[in-house]
């Protein structure tokens, strides 16, 4: 009878062990989803860009000289933008020019009223980034997309063209290589964005740690090839859809 008692004991208490650790992991879930919809609607920090650029990006913007031009696509509330104006300042260094990009026209005049009375960002908002006409944005020393447009859009070739032609000769697009799912070359096989964007012209791929992805623009007519969009998942409010991709073929080659 002790015995029996003592079985029942262990598994009561195994059953209100796996009951807490269910919870934890329910907790713990529910805490990584909030975290990754607040980091992809409206974190993005300038902590969290430089953890992404996997540290390529404030040595970047520092060694710029005022007056240069940061446009960041896809800024949410602006905060990067704003965090890195702050630094300047505590660095003793001459201000940059900053603009942001956002969808939402609603969204744009928002975060343009929240920050209005302390912010030296212009925002642009309203439309997708690629369907900008070229003088409708000022040309940028460095253009950063890390959530951003070439991350949502069905179009990844043509949010690269469009930085590319929005900056200046000798300027820096940067984001992070997950850019896309999945790309294919002409034959099929699979390949990384930086091999995609190493095919174009006008431009370099700068070195970097595998998941950043550095376009040095050398010319004005610098480019990427285009892509034809094969597949696209369904969109998520945490995180931007799975895609993939296949090189188009030029003059059927």
């Amino acid at each position: 009878m002790v015995f029996l008692l003592s079985l029942i004991a262990v598994a009561a208490n195994a059953t209100t062990l796996r009951s807490k650790c269910d919870l934890s992991l329910t907790s713990r879930l529910k805490n990584s989803i909030f975290h990754r919809m607040q980091l992809y609607v409206t974190g993005r920090g300038l902590e969290d860009y430089e953890r992404i650029s996997k540290k390529n990006l404030l040595k970047t913007l520092d060694a710029l000289p005022g007056g240069a031009r940061w446009t960041d696509l896809g800024a949410g509330e602006a905060k990067a933008l704003n965090d890195y104006d702050k630094r300047r300042k505590t660095l003793n260094l001459p201000p940059l020019k900053l603009a942001a990009v956002v969808l939402h026209r609603t969204l744009g005049t928002k975060i343009k009223n929240l920050w209005a009375q302390e912010s030296p960002v212009q925002f642009y908002s309203g439309k997708p980034f690629e369907d900008y006409a070229p003088q409708e944005l000022p040309l940028s020393d460095i253009i950063t997309d890390f959530m951003g447009a070439i991350h949502y859009s069905e179009h990844a070739d043509q949010v690269l063209n469009q930085a590319l032609r929005n900056l200046k000769k000798g300027g820096l697009f940067i984001t992070n290589a997950s850019l896309a799912t999945e790309i294919r070359d002409e034959s099929g096989k699979i390949i990384g964005p930086h091999e995609w964007a190493a095919r174009g012209k006008g431009i370099v791929i700068e070195p970097s740690d595998w998941y950043v992805l550095k376009v040095r623009k050398l010319s004005d007519t610098a480019e990427v090839p285009a892509l034809r969009l094969t597949k696209i998942s369904e969109p998520s409010p945490f995180a931007p859809p799975m895609r993939e991709y296949t090189i188009e073929k030029v003059n059927g080659r």
